[in-house]
């Protein structure tokens, strides 16, 4: 979205479906007692209106993020309007609450008690213009303006909007101040990887995948505290390897930022998904050999629960088999390994913690291969 294609008026019916949804967690403002309602805009210019004028006011909580206000369209509902265009227009008041879309708060005063509900804007709004997330509608005689803030905007939207200058500075300094590697080079880092994911918006595949980056306060890691997944729809579980995407799924995907600040948890999510790589060709090439090595390692590890597996039937087949030798517990005992992988201890462990490696011992295999291969090869295996 940008200005050109931003929808400041929007239809009745759409402004009444945003105070039923607001309706559903805000609360209304019992005007009753007010002496006046302030709207506070982005330039500071200021509109003051009468309470007894307004129909419906509503808020989102203690802030005003989420707000749906109701009242005439006429000069009449105005009781001051600090606004820089006021000589020039017939109604200063009503015409700077409908031409921009830029509030920033809205301030209830008894008296001289005041307080404040602040607004804040879609993160996809270009900085010190208008809030993609506010609109105006004419139902009958009155003029509405509502705003719902999104919970989740197209990875593209977010692509885009992260090119605003204010934005921008705010992915470069998270940057440099969370990564090592990329500290004094953030901002070649973030306009590269920018200029890939728009490169590939018309080559976007969508699916109903979901990105969402969370904040846990409470991790034990620090430098840790986001956390970049990705959620398949209807599935209730969180899947890493946000990296092993492609730049094409990516840019069909939606963004969820749960947590204090948005550009912060993005800022994460570039870090996370790139790497593999930037540039398009090198991320696509890392990401195909560790999905290559993964698959070699799925197979390594299926082979190895074949063979201690067959060695487990086979070691059961044999004490039966041979029942009567007198030697036939020591050969089992003596072979019994082979059914599980190598004992080995972690390097540098004080505690000598035990690991089980997924490779048989080479030698012990030989010597019962030695001893047994013929039967071992002959054998009627059941679980085959």
């Amino acid at each position: 979205m940008s200005i050109s294609t931003y929808q400041r008026e929007i239809t009745p019916g759409a402004s009444d479906a945003y105070l039923r949804r607001l309706s559903r967690s805000g609360k209304q403002v019992d005007l009753a007692p007010l002496t006046r309602v302030d709207i506070v805009f982005e330039n500071v210019e200021v509109v003051s209106l009468r309470p007894d004028a307004i129909k419906e006011l509503w808020v989102d909580g203690q802030r005003a993020d989420d707000f749906y206000l109701r009242l005439p369209a006429t000069e009449a509902s105005v009781l001051e309007a600090h606004t820089f265009e006021q000589p020039r227009l017939a109604e200063p008041g009503i015409q700077r609450l409908q031409n921009f879309q830029d509030i920033t708060a809205i301030e209830l005063y008894r008296g001289e008690n005041r307080q404040v509900f602040p607004v804040a804007w879609s993160v996809i709004s270009p900085s010190d213009q208008e809030n993609f997330a506010q609109h105006y509608a004419h139902v009958d005689d009155d003029l509405v303006l509502c705003a719902y803030l999104p919970q989740q905007y197209s990875m593209a939207e977010v692509v885009h909007a992260a090119n605003d200058r204010e934005n921008r500075m705010a992915l470069i300094g998270t940057l440099n101040d969370t990564s090592d590697k990329l500290h004094g080079h953030a901002a070649e880092f973030v306009d590269e990887v920018l200029a890939e994911l728009r490169s590939f918006e018309g080559l976007a595949e969508f699916k109903d995948w979901h990105l969402v980056v969370r904040y846990d306060p409470d991790t034990d890691e620090e430098g840790m505290q986001w956390h970049s997944v990705y959620r398949v729809a209807g599935d209730a579980e969180d899947y890493s390897g946000v990296d092993l995407l492609s730049y094409s799924e990516l840019m069909g995907m939606d963004v969820t930022i749960e947590g204090p600040d948005f550009w912060t948890g993005f800022a994460d999510l570039l870090w996370w998904l790139t790497y593999e790589g930037t540039e398009a060709n090198q991320r696509e090439a890392g990401i195909a050999r560790f999905l290559a090595e993964l698959r070699a390692g799925e197979e390594e590890a299926a082979d190895f629960d074949a063979a201690t597996a067959k060695m487990k039937r086979f070691l059961d087949w044999y004490a039966q088999s041979h029942a009567g030798d007198s030697d036939v517990a020591e050969v089992v005992a003596q072979y019994q390994p082979l059914t599980g992988g190598v004992v080995e201890y972690l390097a540098d462990d004080s505690e000598s913690t035990v690991v089980h490696v997924m490779v048989q011992d080479e030698k012990l295999l030989a010597a019962f291969m030695r001893e047994h291969g013929d039967e071992y090869a002959t054998f009627e295996d059941l679980g085959e």
